[in-house]
């Protein structure tokens, strides 16, 4: 056993005893009346009617204090610490399973039927990396951390999210000037990548990333040729497969709402699916101020 549980196991059964000799957490003239013995409770006297030395702290006294001061001294994490420190624990060996993985896919044979196995692994390898760090940031969203950022570096950061052979599959529309936005980039870029992720991987076509920017918002449309009835179906799924990608989908649209935005999925054509992304290029608050 552990010393702190020790000492908390060995305080429990101190507190336990003096509780069944005194039942009013301290020894007093009342529990044991005799000849000549006052039955006023001790507790009740002035110090000076007393005359009692000052005690010591008794065992109990000293574990309740030094537990005291421990929680004021180590304070809860903060929910994002959290998410963090638990895609840390896993993204170590994930990254060293996904090596070792690569490294013997290397050494087989083209022709190897062994290879087509291992390489399905690994996708799952990378797909389950992915999902940790999705449901540590849904369960544990950190801050926002707005900045100036362009247009162009918000596409070109979600695309570097992407596997290269997925990034391929993604054409870019946007337009020629290159206008600012405050916002948080990073998560932005997450957000689209996980939108762009899902499209490709409900539709064996390529995927459309539109990009427009007004005086007061910004837009990135996803157009892809997946079935709009599979896409909702993402939110009640039946397989690992679709709980991953509704994971991610659900994610974008949580993110998008705290930024201040709106995530629309439209699925009323049967041949294409849309989803539109709308994040305002200033907060509220800083307009105010520079008007």
């Amino acid at each position: 056993m552990p010393r702190h549980m020790e000492v908390l196991a060995a305080s429990s059964e101190r507190e336990s005893l003096l509780g069944t000799f005194f039942p009013n957490g301290r020894a007093t003239d009342q529990a044991f009346p005799g000849p000549g013995r006052s039955t006023r409770l001790a507790t009740a006297l002035p110090p000076a009617e007393a005359h009692r030395k000052p005690m010591t702290d008794s065992p109990i006294d000293s574990v309740r204090r030094d537990e005291t001061s421990s929680s004021r001294t180590h304070a809860a994490p903060e929910p994002a610490e959290l998410g963090l420190a638990v895609t840390r624990i896993f993204k170590t060996p994930l990254a060293a399973l996904r090596a070792s993985m690569e490294s013997l896919a290397k050494n087989l044979e083209a022709t190897d039927p062994r290879r087509e196995t291992l390489s399905g692994a690994l996708a799952e390898v990378r797909r389950l990396a992915r999902d940790v760090e999705a449901l540590a940031a849904y369960a544990a969203p950190r801050p926002l951390m707005p900045l100036w950022c362009t247009l162009e570096e918000l596409l070109q950061g979600s695309m570097s999210r992407l596997a290269p052979r997925d990034a391929a599959r993604v054409t870019l529309a946007r337009p020629g000037e290159a206008p600012k936005l405050y916002v948080d980039g990073p998560l932005l870029s997450t957000t689209l990548a996980h939108v762009v992720r899902v499209a490709l991987e409900s539709s064996g076509e390529d995927v459309l990333l539109e990009a427009r920017t007004n005086d007061e918002c910004a837009s990135f449309s996803i157009l892809s040729g997946a079935n709009g009835a599979r896409v909702e179906a993402l939110s009640t799924p039946s397989s690992h497969h679709d709980a991953s990608l509704g994971l991610g989908l659900e994610l974008a649209r949580r993110d998008v709402v705290r930024m201040g935005g709106t995530f629309d999925l439209d699925t009323a054509d049967a041949s294409h699916v849309r989803v539109r992304i709308r994040v305002p290029r200033e907060p509220a608050s800083l307009v105010r101020r520079s008007a």
